[in-house]
């Protein structure tokens, strides 16, 4: 049985997994954290932390982000997926 404070662990390390995919891709496109928080309507710390998987993206909040790079989130989920190691 699965425990909470594991289902939490997991879950944040995929947002950590998550964030790096899009910053590699923000990056990519030569965007700061400042233009796209800004077009996002988040503050820049609020960004870093997502992306570096100190807080998790709400759901809102990373379909804009993937709009806004012209991402594919199931890419981004499934890349996520991969750098972490995950079967299925």
């Amino acid at each position: 049985m699965r425990t909470r404070k594991k289902d939490d662990a997991k879950f944040m390390e995929l947002c950590g997994y998550i964030g790096e995919e899009i910053r590699e891709q923000r990056e990519g496109f030569f965007y700061t954290i400042k233009d796209v928080s800004q077009d996002l309507g988040v503050n820049a710390s609020q960004l870093s932390d997502m992306e570096r998987g100190k807080k998790p993206f709400s759901l809102h909040n990373f379909l804009s982000l993937c709009d806004g790079l012209g991402l594919k989130p199931h890419e981004v989920l499934r890349n996520a997926r991969i750098r972490a190691g995950y079967d299925d």
